[in-house]
Formats: structure tokens, sequence, C-alpha cells
């Protein structure tokens, strides 16, 4: 919550007008702990508020794509911490082993809340890894994924009004702007 006024400022895209407009589907979002629950209505709410078919069936859908990405990071962020947690040094080539499991394997998460504590689990268990280990990790796993569920949803929305901006921005310039910028 953050990042996401600065960006939306660079972008000029405004902030709080884009929070007010999808308070209810972030709000979804966060108790449902599931993106996927409000994304047919994220799509048509960002239509009715001036954002073209165009942009956002692109860029809604690569943003949920591209979310996945996230799921590998906190996978292996929290396979990292479940062996520090046990004392177990994991080396470079563990860990570089780790993300490029985790890459290929994010990409089959299922979008139900929590999912990635199956796919935690399943890779703790194929590393050695103490199984109580994700007990640790699942404890505050509901209410980390409802946070990052809720602010994957806002983040696409800005996403697709700051690509809109951008487009519109660029077919407003005059064709001679163009050719001399070139």
């Amino acid at each position: 919550m953050i990042v996401f006024p600065i960006i939306a400022s660079i972008y000029r895209v405004p902030y709080l007008a884009t929070l007010r407009e999808i308070r209810d589907l972030f709000t979804l979002a966060f108790f449902t702990g599931s993106s996927s629950v409000v994304l047919p209505k994220l799509l048509e709410r960002l239509k009715a508020n001036g954002a073209s078919q165009t942009v956002t069936d692109f860029v809604i859908p690569l943003g949920y794509t591209f979310n996945l990405e996230g799921a590998t990071v906190y996978l292996s962020l929290a396979v990292a911490f479940v062996a520090n947690s046990y004392n177990l040094s994991l080396s470079l080539t563990t860990l570089a082993t780790i993300v490029l499991l985790l890459t290929f394997i994010s990409k089959t998460i299922a979008p139900v809340p929590s999912c990635a504590i199956v796919v935690l689990l399943a890779t703790a268990t194929q590393l050695g890894l103490p199984k109580e280990g994700v007990a640790l990790i699942f404890a505050v796993d509901f209410f980390a994924n409802a946070g990052r569920t809720a602010l994957n949803v806002l983040g696409n929305a800005i996403a697709a009004k700051a690509i809109e901006g951008q487009l519109q921005a660029t077919a407003t310039k005059p064709i001679s702007s163009k050719l001399a910028n070139e």
C-alpha cells in the first residue's frame, strides 16, 4: 500500500478514486483469499470506469499470471524460513534449485485460498525438511494470503489504468512529435 500510490502518481492514475471504485472487490478478495473470485467483476468495473476492453482483457489476466511469480518468491522464502527454523543450512546451489523448482511448480497452483501451503508442504518434503516447519507458516498464512490477494487485485487495477493512460497519451500526440521523438 506504500508503493502503489507512488506508481499511481508517476502514471497519473487517481489512486484513491481507483481504490474507491474497486473497494468492494478489494474487500471480497481480502476475505475470500482468492483474486479469481473478483476477476469477472474487476474486468466489468474497469470497463465501466473508462478503461478499454482491449487493455483490460489483456492486462488483468496477464497480471493474474504474474501473480504466480509472487507465489514463487513467497514459497522460496518460506522454504528458507523453515530450513532456518531448524538450523539447517541451504547451500547457494540448493537455494537456486529451490527457486527453479518452485518456478515450475507455481505455474500449477490452483487459484484457491492458501493453496501455496500444499505446494510448500510438498516442496519441504522433497527437500527433506520437517513437515512440522510448514505448520509454523500455516499459522499466519491466512492473514498473509489475504493481504497479498487484495494487493494483487489493486495492483492489477492500477496497472490497467496506467497502461490505458499511457495509450491515450500516446494516441493524442501529433504525428510530427511522434516522429521527432524517434
